[in-house]
């Protein structure tokens, strides 16, 4: 399946750059954070604050770059929504809680500066890395909170950007990979192209990789079902899962565990209604109660049936037998990136592929037009 080149980064629309150049202007000269006396120094500054899944998909990087300068040395800033595997992965590294995304307004950036801005004023930092390249109002003004002598980025995106972060004076600046190496995203190969200039070394695929060492695994029998992403266009229709997973189970005796998260509770009426009509015996279907569930859920699985969501990558960090269904909207950026026998991405290649999830169609066809029997047949294989 031969993947279609990306797009190039889609620029501001001219009406709104100088509102933005000059939102920008008044970050930099105004909201100044300048350390105290007794600021306390480390080596550097880890900028990650994303939700879950971007944060594991980083977990490589970050211990890459916690070898390099001591885990003492470095202050990890991650999203309410990773905390707590921060926390756990990575308990020796000071952690920096900041919001995952904040309104492209002004206003919205004023009292975060008051709050985390200030925040920074008792730390210094030899170098700011950030790992997320995608330049925004929010993560640009972040970046220049923290005092540091040099900065690390990505002066472009993969996908359309607020701002332009060459604005940053990073130390170097980099484009975003339009091809990854073997084995490799975009998202990963843009960690191992950013490290290498940190690092002066080539990085290698497996130094990367998304790796989660603090949990206890075990092959429990189980298939785990995640049928549900962040977004209801990223989903699978359960019509056609269920028609796989009836399939599944005429030669399969694995049982079938249904995990879901609080917001998506509300979706399982229909995954029942379509799993009795099929006949479909699953074992148990199960709203998490915390992160830590979740988590475990996928670490005693004997495999993991998901879409394009957290779950794809905490099972490869796992190295969990995986199959991931996954859309055309961003291309290759967060997947495949484990190429083993034990994960499967299946996908249905079209022309319109790299739409940002912007579908124009009722259905997004590069979800539907994956092959219930495809599916099946994935299944087998890496549970074989």
């Amino acid at each position: 399946m031969n993947d279609v080149p990306l797009r190039p980064n889609e620029s501001l629309p001219k009406s709104g750059a100088w509102r933005t150049r000059l939102r920008w202007q008044v970050i930099r000269h105004i909201l100044t954070v300048r350390p105290t006396r007794e600021a306390a120094h480390f080596k550097a500054c880890i900028v990650k604050p994303d939700r879950l899944g971007d944060f594991v998909l980083a977990t490589g990087a970050i211990r890459l770059l916690r070898k390099h300068f001591g885990p003492e040395n470095c202050v990890l800033v991650v999203s309410p929504y990773a905390e707590k595997l921060a926390a756990r992965e990575f308990p020796d590294s000071p952690r920096v809680t900041a919001p995952a995304f904040v309104p492209k307004k002004l206003r919205k950036l004023l009292p975060l500066w008051r709050t985390l801005g200030l925040r920074f004023r008792h730390y210094t930092f030899d170098h700011a890395i950030s790992l997320r390249p995608y330049p925004s109002l929010y993560l640009n003004a972040l970046l220049s909170w923290i005092p540091a002598q040099q900065r690390h980025g990505f002066s472009d995106s993969p996908l359309p950007a607020e701002v332009d972060s060459r604005n940053l004076n990073f130390a170097q600046h980099l484009a975003f990979p339009s091809t990854p190496s073997t084995g490799l995203c975009l998202d990963l190969q843009a960690h191992a192209d950013l490290l290498s200039t940190i690092l002066n070394r080539p990085i290698q695929p497996d130094e990367i990789k998304p790796r989660l060492s603090s949990f206890d695994q075990s092959d429990e029998g189980y298939l785990l079902i995640a049928p549900y992403s962040s977004d209801r266009l990223k989903d699978y229709p359960a019509k056609l899962l269920c028609e796989a997973l009836q399939e599944f189970q005429k030669n399969n005796p694995c049982p079938l565990r249904v995990l879901v998260s609080t917001e998506q509770a509300g979706l399982l009426p229909e995954l029942r209604t379509e799993a009795d009509a099929r006949g479909v015996r699953i074992s148990s279907i199960e709203v998490g109660t915390s992160q830590n569930h979740y988590l475990e859920a996928i670490a005693h699985a004997r495999g993991v049936l998901t879409m394009d969501s957290a779950s794809a990558h905490i099972a490869g960090a796992f190295e969990k037998p995986c199959v991931v269904l996954m859309g055309g909207g961003h291309r290759n950026i967060f997947g495949p990136w484990w190429h083993s026998d034990r994960q499967r991405w299946l996908r249905n290649q079209l022309p319109c592929y790299g739409c940002n999830w912007q579908c124009p169609y009722p259905e997004a066809h590069c979800l539907t037009g994956i092959s219930p029997r495809d599916v099946t047949a994935a299944l087998v294989d890496v549970l074989s």
